[in-house]
């Protein structure tokens, strides 16, 4: 061990200053891994998304400083009773320390206060690496999610619900938005999400139904949380709806093909877990093509009907 790593580290409360300096390392830490296995180099990721979370929820991200340097870095997500663990990174020179242990076990205490009952996170399906990390950190393996992608097809399907960004008080949308993924599993609330997407001009939330009890929404992201151009596709990161009306999916996807060719993407993108046997047939019909899979691991699990509308596709 070289003098500078017998240095002592400290832990503490991510911050909008560490913004900058986490964004680089994340970028540093997962090309080192992406170069290994022939990829091309991931780009930095935004400093203001970075900055936003710390802002809005600054009890659950965590940096790792040695005189004041950023080192390594945690965050996690609490929607109500989900939350969801990342990005997560240690500077490559400092790897091997257990400090990606203690940023682990920091945010999953973290989740674990606000009282979520499902813990989860996303992974490279092929990292032994990965997967070995997580499973010393209490997680198991769950199902592969699902990345689908169609060309926007010319001839738009009209859209027949209305966006939230349109809503002149948006609040008691966001609220009765939270009954309505209540319904499907108790206790989920993908507020934060849905403010996080409008605040930060990520995309738009589309809404199916009337303001008070809507039967369905979609999440879909037309900018990317990286620091690159405007991604060619748009990305439906959640998709919700209504328990007993989940014969909408046919029509909505439609919808939503139109609704990103509207706004100038050839391709729509649309993650699914491998339970959810009915969307996967419905792709599967609509001509998608499976693009790549990622691995979904949980710490605990709420269970979830497979019949349930609640694609989450986030990407963080």
């Amino acid at each position: 061990m070289t003098s500078e790593q017998a240095t002592v580290f400290t832990t503490e409360s991510l911050a909008e200053q560490h913004a900058a300096a986490c964004s680089t390392l994340e970028a540093r830490a997962f090309n080192v891994l992406r170069r290994e296995w022939d990829q091309p180099d991931q780009p930095p990721r935004r400093k203001d998304w970075l900055a936003y979370q710390a802002r809005h929820d600054p009890d659950l991200g965590f940096v790792t400083l040695v005189d004041g340097r950023v080192i390594g870095f945690s965050m996690c997500h609490v929607w109500g009773s989900l939350g969801w663990l990342g990005p997560i990174a240690v500077d490559p020179g400092w790897q091997g320390h257990r400090i990606g242990q203690v940023l682990t076990d920091r945010v999953l205490d973290a989740m674990r206060a606000r009282g979520c009952r499902t813990i989860s996170l996303e992974t490279w399906a092929y990292s032994t690496h990965n997967v070995a990390f997580y499973l010393k950190s209490g997680f198991s393996p769950g199902p592969l999610t699902l990345v689908f992608e169609k060309p926007t097809p010319q001839g738009d399907t009209p859209f027949d619900g209305w966006r939230l960004s349109e809503a002149a008080e948006p609040e008691p949308v966001i609220r009765a938005l939270a009954d309505l993924s209540d319904a499907v599993v108790g206790g989920l609330d993908y507020g934060p999400m849905i403010r996080a997407t409008l605040d930060l001009r990520l995309g738009d939330v589309y809404i199916w139904g009337g303001t008070q009890a809507p039967s369905a929404m979609a999440v879909i992201h037309t900018e990317s949380h990286m620091e690159s151009p405007p991604p060619a596709y748009a990305s439906a990161e959640l998709i919700v709806i209504r328990p007993g009306k989940e014969a909408l999916l046919p029509a909505l996807l439609a919808q939503m093909e139109g609704l990103a060719r509207s706004v100038s993407k050839d391709r729509l993108r649309i993650s699914l877990s491998g339970i959810h046997r009915p969307g996967i047939e419905q792709l599967i019909e609509r001509k998608y093509r499976l693009i790549k899979t990622r691995l979904r691991m949980y710490s605990e699990q709420q269970p979830v009907p497979p019949e349930r509308v609640n694609y989450l596709s986030y990407v963080v």
